[in-house]
């Protein structure tokens, strides 16, 4: 296989070869490719991948369907350049399951995580600069809704993890925007995060950070009181302790520090 084949899990399921995608045109292969790039060079058993492939319509002869598909994908690797001719040094069988011999850097998803990883380090390492690139390479590499076409109960439980990974992308990402004093530009981003997750007090106070320190202090005390008025509403509490402290400074047109106001702020530099 040669490098310039890859896989894409951030967006539509895809194999790409050369920049152009080869189409996988049958919805239970794309989810045997999807489900075995998750865990590239990893063994999944014939079982696990019956549940994640079929959920509870299984087939009457799984192992027979599973085994169908598994060659169906080995035909497409070999289309885009395999050397076996067979796509067999991809899609490997092994006793009772299959794992897929792919660099994992040839798999978007996992590009994804190296530069998230690589970007809390450079946070450790107070290389605000060099996260805040880092980070942004990762975001760049989302084209839409992971796993956007398919439809399992799989692809929807890993739809709502890689969500949550992205949020904490994002979120890191303005916070060090806010550090380095380039935050206008993040307020777009922030809104609409606060619109996708009314609940989320981090982002909320990220976003009355970013508004202050711009000089749009009304709005910044409009964005805590509608977050106070939906964890009224949906959690019957106030706001925590860190997102009532950035109101009050607003009020009181303090000098807010760069530094984030409550350590949980930025999970992903922990």
């Amino acid at each position: 296989m040669t490098a310039d084949v890859q896989i894409r899990l951030l967006g539509s399921v895809e194999l790409r070869a050369h920049g152009k995608i080869v189409r996988t045109e049958l919805g239970r292969v794309r989810r045997l490719l999807a489900l075995l790039a998750w865990q590239p060079n990893e063994f999944v058993s014939d079982h696990e991948a019956i549940q994640q492939v079929w959920d509870d319509k299984t087939p009457r002869h799984p192992r027979d369907a599973l085994y169908t598909c598994a060659t169906r994908l080995r035909h497409v690797f070999a289309e885009v350049g395999d050397t076996s001719g067979r796509g067999n040094t991809v899609v490997v069988r092994r006793r009772g399951g299959y794992l897929l011999a792919f660099p994992a850097d040839s798999i978007d998803l996992h590009r994804f995580r190296r530069l998230v990883q690589q970007a809390r380090e450079a946070v450790r390492q107070s290389d605000l600069v060099d996260a805040r690139q880092l980070f942004d390479r990762a975001l760049m590499l989302w084209e839409g809704a992971p796993l956007a076409d398919l439809g399992s109960g799989w692809a929807e439980r890993a739809r709502t993890s890689l969500e949550q990974e992205r949020l904490t992308v994002l979120t890191g990402s303005a916070d060090i925007g806010l550090r380095l004093g380039g935050f206008p530009g993040d307020i777009p981003v922030l809104y609409r995060l606060a619109d996708e997750h009314p609940l989320n007090e981090e982002v909320a106070g990220l976003l009355m950070l970013a508004l202050y320190r711009s000089g749009r202090e009304s709005e910044a005390l409009t964005c805590y009181a509608r977050m106070r008025s939906r964890t009224i509403e949906y959690l019957g509490d106030e706001p925590g302790a860190a997102l009532r402290r950035i109101q009050q400074a607003v009020l009181r047109r303090d000098r807010l520090p760069r530094e984030a106001p409550f350590d949980s702020w930025l999970p992903i530099a922990a």
